[in-house]
């Protein structure tokens, strides 16, 4: 009885499934087995394996004692056999014959488009799949190539005229605070940062898996990087850092001064877009824009954005180590050309991303076959969200 009330409360203040209460009473006995919290149905061969778990152990062992001890039929030491209980995580599969004459198996409850109505989970993909595609049509580089024109380096720090740093927004009610829950990016406590010599937390995956440490860390670097950069910089160099003020207020950092920029001033939450307001406000005194990320949604911003931006190259640096290349974007986009270069994000948004479900299945191989071959769908992708759903 106290079980029934404990569970009975829980199931009210957190919406799981009720088990002391069916839907049709006068048939409680034939009451499918379901999963407290998610409300799950077990298919009905596993829920007969389950129910009847006890008394398959029981047989299990009396087969053992009879054969191992008493006759002698097994030798004692060798393996025993796995009853392979199967539990809510088994599905069910079915076969299909698929292409040149392969047989796929798949689960039960495969579903091209995930999630539906009554599944809030979203089907990831590989993001980063769609750059090896992109990198096809251009010749990607080791080294920035030297050139007299006027250089501006966003995010990377080197040994140019202009640098740019940028970081995040962590807002409270928004879609990416949504998705941060959802990978348990919250869970930690908030440290403030009062002074330089504070130890170093020992568990920092976890402490900057809390946006509001990962805030309060970013302004206390922003800070520290005006002050040493105030005497740092030489004459000639200018160092722009978009992070003060909640992430709002941009500044600019030169030798002995520091002044804000009220052309940068930005409220939007991801660095992603902000970087290409970077990127435009350093091509206005800039020739050649570097922008630095391992990011393959700027990437794919900058394709679309290049003709907008009007600098001469736009070169995007991504990749560690050995992998470490600098793509010509302004090569990629006039290979791609404007139409392709245009729907690229939508066509990234809607084949996988933070707010969107991937397809099942379809990679970004097979998609992007279809919208180069298909000149409706790149006619009619950029207008995406613009214009309802009139273009799909």
């Amino acid at each position: 009885m106290a079980l029934e009330q404990s569970i009975n409360c829980d199931s009210k203040s957190k919406g799981a499934n009720n088990p002391f209460v069916t839907e049709d009473e006068d048939n409680a006995d034939d009451t499918l087995l379901s999963n407290i919290a998610t409300g799950v149905v077990v298919l009905n061969e596993v829920t007969d394996r389950l129910v009847n778990t006890f008394e398959i152990g029981t047989t299990s062992m009396h087969d053992f004692v009879n054969a191992r001890l008493d006759t002698n039929k097994v030798c004692f030491w060798d393996p025993l056999k796995k009853l392979k209980i199967d539990t809510f995580k088994v599905t069910r599969t079915i076969s299909l014959k698929g292409t040149r004459g392969k047989v796929v198996t798949l689960n039960a409850d495969f579903s091209f488009v995930h999630p539906d109505e009554s599944d809030e989970t979203r089907r990831k993909t590989a993001k980063s799949a769609l750059m090896p595609i992109l990198e096809r049509n251009v010749n990607s580089i080791s080294r920035l190539p030297v050139s007299e024109l006027r250089t501006a380096v966003i995010i990377e720090v080197s040994q140019q005229e202009q640098q740019s740093l940028g970081r995040w927004q962590y807002r409270a009610m928004s879609i990416k605070a949504a998705e941060r829950q959802e990978r348990g990016e919250s869970l930690s406590m908030e440290i403030k940062i009062h002074k330089q010599n504070m130890p170093v937390p020992k568990q920092w995956k976890k402490f900057i898996s809390n946006p509001k440490n990962k805030q309060n860390l970013a302004t206390f670097l922003c800070e520290s990087l005006r002050t040493i950069l105030k005497t740092q910089l030489h004459p000639w160099q200018n160092v722009v850092i978009a992070g003060f003020k909640d992430g709002r207020e941009t500044v600019s950092c030169i030798r002995v001064n520091s002044s804000s920029v009220s052309s940068l001033f930005s409220d939007q939450e991801e660095a992603d877009t902000r970087l290409l307001l970077h990127v435009k406000h350093a091509s206005n005194t800039h020739q050649r824009v570097v922008l630095q990320s391992p990011d393959t949604d700027v990437a794919v911003l900058c394709v679309a954005h290049f003709q907008n931006i009007r600098c001469c190259e736009l070169w995007f640096q991504t990749g560690l180590k050995d992998k470490a290349r600098f793509i010509p974007i302004h090569s990629l986009q006039s290979s791609l050309g404007p139409l392709l270069s245009k729907a690229l994000p939508a066509y990234h948004a809607l084949t996988g991303c933070d707010t969107t479900s991937a397809f099942s299945g379809i990679g970004n191989k097979k998609s992007w076959k279809v919208l180069v071959n298909d000149s409706q769908a790149q006619q009619q992708l950029p207008s995406l969200g613009e214009d309802g759903l009139n273009c799909l």
